[in-house]
Formats: structure tokens, C-alpha cells, sequence
């Protein structure tokens, strides 16, 4: 299941996922379509935040070079 916001100025997906191969398949999906959109910008790349298992978010993140996928855990 994903919940999109994609039209704002860090597009996003929001992710909940119950198994591993649904994970994956959510985020093979989720990174096609947003490194499809950072050619819009050309200058920001993809965030994967894991929040706890099965939820992840990915989003087009400045701080993240155009071109690489930077993943991070979330903390509190």
C-alpha cells in the first residue's frame, strides 16, 4: 500500500508493506517513478527513511546528489 504527495517540492511516497518480497516490490516501484520525476529537477536524488519495519518513505531529497539513493533508519 503506498500514500502519495507528489506535488510538492520534496515529492514523496509512503510505504507500509506486510512482507519482504512486497517491500522490495514497493520499492523497485517507488524508486522508477521518483527517478523518473528527478529528471524534472536534475538536482536532488532519493531518500529511503525506514521507520519501522514494513514502513518506509521515499522521497526526492536535495541534500542527496542527483542520480544516488541514500537510505537512513528513522529514529523516536
Amino acid at each position: 500500500m503506498t500514500n502519495t504527495d507528489l506535488m510538492t517540492e520534496r515529492p514523496q511516497l509512503t510505504m507500509w508493506a506486510s512482507s519482504l518480497a512486497e517491500i522490495e516490490a514497493l520499492l523497485e516501484s517507488g524508486e522508477r517513478h521518483l527517478q523518473m520525476m528527478a529528471r524534472t529537477y536534475g538536482d536532488r536524488g532519493i531518500l529511503v527513511t525506514k521507520h519501522s519495519p514494513g514502513h518506509l518513505t521515499l522521497r526526492l531529497d536535495p541534500a542527496v546528489p542527483y542520480g544516488m539513493t541514500y537510505e537512513r533508519t528513522a529514529h523516536g
